[in-house]
């Protein structure tokens, strides 16, 4: 068994990092999610995972009416971004 099989993430991860950003002399807050959703088969075992990226816009005073982006993208070895 090869060292890269052996390792495992935990099937439930998730960091959190906060940023900003300049457009057009505007400076906008934001926050990056990036984790793994595991998918669970109907004994309660997971069997797969999923990755995503989330970006929310911070300070943002109504985010009930705010549009939400899902992009599906990628393949074998190319995540979404």
């Amino acid at each position: 068994m090869s060292y890269s099989q052996e390792r495992k993430l935990p099937i439930d991860t998730t960091i959190t990092t906060q940023h900003s950003v300049t457009v057009n002399g505007s400076t906008f807050s934001y926050t990056a999610e990036t984790g793994t959703q595991p998918v669970w088969d109907e004994h309660g075992k997971p069997i797969a995972s999923l990755h995503y990226t989330y970006y929310s816009r911070n300070n943002v005073k109504d985010r009930p009416s705010r549009p939400l982006l899902i992009s599906f993208n990628g393949g074998p070895g190319s995540g979404s971004v």
